[in-house]
């Protein structure tokens, strides 16, 4: 029987950028989301201040907000024509699905290259 071949996966951290309708006005807002193609996408309530600089810097609007859903407080996306915010929840929505921009980040959370996807070219 033959020996199988360690395979390793190499995570490719990203913070992705993406132009999406708000729930509740269906205005065009800018979200960003964490993924690294090993788990699921997480929203700004994870990022660290690095992150959250990068998603910020790109136009994202994220502030401390309260949700209904949880009954917490914490950083997420807000719509800048309702002021509605777009929940952790729904993150697991964007697994494997490239942002409109995309920061792929070192190990120290620095922007190492930077990827617009062509539809927006």
């Amino acid at each position: 029987m033959a020996k199988k071949k360690k395979v390793e996966v190499q995570a490719k951290p990203c913070i992705n950028i993406s132009v999406i309708s708000c729930w509740n006005c269906k205005s065009d807002m800018i979200d960003a989301y964490y993924s690294d193609d090993l788990s699921i996408p997480r929203g700004p309530s994870y990022f660290t201040e690095k992150q959250m600089k990068i998603a910020i810097d790109e136009g994202c609007i994220i502030k401390e907000t309260f949700s209904k859903t949880m009954q917490v407080s914490y950083p997420a996306s807000i719509c800048p024509n309702c002021g509605s915010m777009h929940g952790d929840f729904f993150y697991h929505d964007y697994a494997y699905v490239p942002g409109d921009v995309q920061c792929f980040l070192d190990n120290d959370d620095n922007v190492i290259e930077k990827v617009i996807n062509k539809e927006l070219v």
